[in-house]
């Protein structure tokens, strides 16, 4: 509920941001309108992803496992992406990571507990604050699906965790135009995610893996 509640906030702030885009914008000495790009356009990009869990976790004594006392490292995939620009300020991007493993050890004792897969796929509403100039920065907000695959936590038994998990996702970043159709990309996301953990089936804690995604790559106008 709580995620809920903070994704149709942002979501909504995004939208009254671009509600009063103007068409056009005040010029040189002159003061006449100067034309900005078209919009309906897509954009892909390939970036090199840093995956950073904020690695949360309620206590559980039959586990013998304090509060946030796991450790799940951090991981470098790869990334994927297309937007959707609907004008010259606001897109639609949906954002596709290859999936990657992470290792999860016991904080308080070293111990590995096991590994899973994660791929946190994010659809962002994006506004675009100067769509005709070389730099051009963006903040987006939109919904995260992270799919969870291949767990192992055979460290403590009949260990599992949920194979999915719903959120908010807040995005920022920028393109620097390198030529007509390629550009650089940085992104950065912040991610609400959390899984159940259980154990023979039975819900037992919850693990707030809440990463944050740093991309770096390429893009390229269609």
């Amino acid at each position: 509920m709580r995620n809920r509640i903070v994704l149709l906030a942002l979501v909504g702030l995004v939208l009254f941001a671009c509600g009063p885009v103007l068409a056009d914008e005040e010029g040189g000495a002159s003061g006449e309108p100067r034309s900005t790009p078209c919009g309906d356009e897509w954009r892909l990009r390939i970036r090199a992803l840093g995956i950073f869990p904020a690695e949360g976790m309620d206590a559980n004594q039959g586990l013998l496992l304090g509060a946030n006392d796991i450790k799940i490292n951090n991981k470098l995939t790869g990334e994927f992406d297309a937007t959707y620009i609907f004008d010259n300020h606001v897109g639609l991007e949906l954002s596709l990571p290859i999936p990657v493993e992470h290792t999860v050890d016991q904080k308080s004792t070293g111990a590995r507990l096991g590994t899973f897969k994660q791929m946190p796929a994010c659809l962002t509403l994006q506004y675009h604050f100067h769509p005709d100039r070389d730099f051009q920065p963006y903040l987006g907000a939109g919904l995260n699906y992270t799919s969870i695959s291949t767990v192992n936590l055979g460290g403590l038994a009949g260990l599992d965790l949920d194979r999915s998990s719903w959120g908010a996702a807040l995005q920022g970043g920028f393109d620097v135009k390198l030529n007509d159709k390629t550009f650089f990309n940085l992104d950065v996301k912040k991610v609400f995610s959390n899984v159940d953990l259980k154990q023979f089936g039975a819900k037992i804690s919850n693990v707030q893996l809440d990463p944050w995604l740093i991309g770096v790559g390429v893009g390229f106008k269609l």
